[in-house]
């Protein structure tokens, strides 16, 4: 999504920046080494947006004006999203499932041992972020399968030229000017797949049945279906949720099997003698 939006030359979004923060994000360091000058913007400020515009007003005297100035936030903690709230927020969404399958998230949040935790905090921020006054909520296999309709969605949302959207938007990833701003983050070096017109999710699975997460996940299937919920019905199912947290769930208790494909890799060979949690490119959980 990072990479679609900054094909549009009134747009620019950043790579995890965290500008108001006390401590620069990596991406950030990679920001400030083409921009040291900017170094003063990048500190706690309660006013989550002001660092972002005052950073978006140096830019443009500089000659780099952007209608629309962002960041991608990975947060799932509800601080992170009240901080955000008064401010409009593209909520890209992926099955919950598939994100728990995901060799970085088994990785960062330890879930090999309990994937109830990571399961209930995906669920938690999808719920809230209904009761964001203005919010765009995308999903992952509709990105993928209809392009042509999310680029409509968040023309209209946020009052976007339309033809600012370049159909390949993948080429231009990584292929900005030396002097673009956009340039300086490299987030893509991470992310290959990027680079690449986007095809089929790059993780598949078989849950097990029945998986102890089935409550979960019947919260969070409701939750996408594409309508929205007033704050009643939010808080009602968001403590219905938190009632959850004593389930205990394993990660092969949940899976049968997962695959992982390399989207950006033309060649890729399955190695199903891999370990959980191996580098390979497809895990069998027994």
């Amino acid at each position: 999504m990072v990479g679609f939006l900054n094909s549009h030359p009134d747009i620019f979004v950043g790579y995890e920046m965290r500008i108001p923060t006390a401590r620069p994000s990596k991406y950030a360091i990679k920001f400030l080494a083409k921009y040291p000058e900017t170094r003063k913007f990048f500190h706690y400020d309660a006013d989550y947006a002001s660092a972002y515009r005052k950073l978006a007003d140096w830019l443009a005297a500089r000659g780099f004006s952007y209608k629309f100035f962002g960041d991608k936030s990975p947060n799932l903690d509800p601080p992170g999203l009240a901080a955000i709230a008064a401010h409009p927020v593209l909520f890209m969404v992926r099955d919950i499932r598939s994100w728990l399958a995901k060799d970085g998230v088994i990785q960062i949040y330890q879930s090999k041992h309990d994937v109830t935790p990571c399961a209930i905090a995906y669920t938690d921020i999808l719920m809230r972020s209904h009761l964001l006054p203005n919010v765009l909520h995308v999903g992952m296999s509709e990105f993928f399968s209809d392009l042509a309709r999310v680029k409509h969605k968040i023309a209209d949302w946020l009052g976007a030229d339309l033809a600012g959207f370049r159909d390949d938007w993948w080429a231009s990833v990584g292929n900005y000017a030396l002097d673009d701003p956009k340039s300086a983050l490299n987030w893509w070096k991470g992310h290959p797949s990027s680079t690449m017109a986007p095809a089929v999710e790059d993780t598949r699975f078989e849950l097990r049945s029945p998986c102890p997460l089935g409550p979960v996940f019947d919260l969070f299937d409701k939750y996408v279906e594409g309508r929205r919920f007033g704050s009643r019905e939010v808080n009602d199912d968001l403590a219905q949720l938190h009632c959850l947290r004593d389930i205990v769930a394993p990660l092969d208790s949940c899976f049968r099997a997962i695959s992982r494909s390399r989207i950006a890799q033309p060649r890729v060979k399955a190695n199903f003698l891999r370990r959980l949690l191996g580098s390979g490119s497809v895990l069998r959980v027994r």
